[in-house]
């Protein structure tokens, strides 16, 4: 079978200071897989002016041993959530799925990036600021901001219970579990898209 390999190009800096890099160091390995289809489409949307391909042939043992020791390299089609705006309802993002060829660990780093926003969001919640003082079009931007979905989000910590009275509790601790969703697609471009063609 044959592998198609996609090493990194280094930078201009790396190669100024590559005299105690190894080849692997420069050269880092990218991208691989054993379908060629796959292979073409990467070489269709990424700069190939960034990478350089090579091919081998490979037994299917020794792929088995080059996919383990390689795992979040292997290009595989994955979702990604992304928001095309917003529907007549003016705080509901209409939402679609964008499948795009990426590799394993491309797809853990935004996973990872997007978990950190939601943790980076939730810092900047006032627990002394309570949305539900608030009625009518106020309420309705703080929505559209994603900022009761964050406060609610804290409704389960010690903190917060302490600054609610008894009937407000009630009524907002039963918030556990907010659908709090990041644009996924948005964050790959932000990490990787470099890496695409313009």
């Amino acid at each position: 079978m044959k592998l198609y390999k996609f090493y990194k190009n280094p930078s201009d800096e790396v190669l100024e200071n590559c005299s105690d890099l190894t080849i692997e160091e420069k050269y880092p390995l990218y991208a691989f897989t054993a379908n060629k289809k796959y292979a073409q489409k990467f070489m269709e949307t990424r700069d190939m002016q960034k990478f350089i391909k090579r091919v081998s042939n490979i037994d299917k043992d020794d792929y088995k041993e080059f996919t383990n020791s390689n795992r979040g390299r292997l290009l595989e089609f994955f979702d990604f959530i992304h928001f095309k705006g917003y529907t007549d309802d003016a705080c509901v993002n209409k939402e679609e799925k964008v499948t795009i060829l990426t590799t394993w660990e491309e797809r853990e780093l935004t996973s990872a990036s997007a978990d950190d926003g939601i943790t980076d969001l939730t810092e900047y919640v006032d627990y002394n600021f309570f949305p539900f003082i608030f009625k009518g079009k106020f309420v309705k931007a703080l929505d559209c901001l994603q900022y009761i979905s964050h406060w609610k989000c804290l409704g389960s910590s010690e903190k917060f219970s302490q600054l609610l009275l008894p009937d407000e509790a009630d009524e907002y601790m039963d918030y556990v579990s907010p659908s709090i969703k990041i644009d996924e697609f948005s964050i790959y471009i932000l990490l990787f898209g470099d890496t695409y063609k313009s």
